[in-house]
């Protein structure tokens, strides 16, 4: 999948790059409560990957980065501002529902991500955010290839309930990244499918099925990451 690169911080010593994507109207909706509370934590590092035409997404991206600054300045911190960085690709011909695309995009960039910044991927939902500090949280990870959220009960009848793909760490190791590999073969088979709702639930139960002996996979359900979703959600995006 070819990417166009917009920027950014590119520290060194990068744990992992939190990874989101989106269409613009959906960032625009959430990007201010992203930023607010990653400058309280001034050593996460995001990537955001934007769904657009190559300069509506320079347009929005340099937008992002003065509301950035803005909230970093008004609010008067004394830290440096979270890395941010930012890539974009635009729709492809064929896809049967834009909006699982836009979602799924984080899958298919992640390995371009990882090489680009050396550093392992932790996919999050654009409308999550932080009930406690998550900078630490890379800690939990480092003894597995991948981390997702597994569910349980009557959820796991259903491969497309059995994941979810909203929070998901992908180690730079070879068994994560032939996770993430699978993960992006099975989104592109089915992109062109009208009916593709959890697109990116249903390849990572294939990714799970199919992974390569001896990959370590962890339950993020089992780790207490702050990280939830709030009921406020319709009323944010309409």
């Amino acid at each position: 999948m070819e990417i166009t690169w917009h920027g950014g911080d590119l520290r060194e010593g990068a744990s992992a790059r939190i990874l989101y994507s989106g269409n613009i109207e959906f960032l625009r909706r959430y990007l201010t409560r992203i930023i607010f509370y990653a400058a309280a934590e001034p050593t996460l590092q995001l990537h955001f990957h934007v769904v657009a035409a190559e300069n509506e997404a320079s347009e929005f991206i340099r937008e992002a980065n003065v509301l950035a600054e803005t909230i970093q300045g008004f609010s008067r911190r004394s830290s440096e501002l979270p890395a941010l960085s930012w890539s974009s690709s635009h729709l492809p011909a064929g896809v049967g529902n834009p909006i699982t695309y836009y979602a799924c995009a984080r899958y298919l960039v992640a390995q371009q991500v990882m090489d680009r910044f050396e550093a392992d991927v932790w996919i999050q939902d654009v409308d999550l955010y932080p009930v406690s500090p998550i900078a630490d949280s890379y800690t939990k990870f480092k003894e597995f290839d991948v981390v997702l959220a597994a569910s349980t009960g009557i959820d796991r009848l259903a491969p497309w309930r059995r994941y979810l793909a909203g929070n998901v760490f992908l180690a730079r190791s070879d068994k994560g990244r032939q996770f993430a590999a699978r993960t992006a073969d099975y989104v592109m088979a089915f992109l062109d499918q009208p009916n593709s709702w959890m697109l990116d639930q249903n390849a990572l139960d294939w990714a799970v099925e199919t992974a390569q002996p001896g990959t370590i996979i962890g339950n993020i359900n089992a780790l207490n990451i702050g990280l939830t979703q709030s009921v406020m959600n319709g009323a944010i995006e309409s």
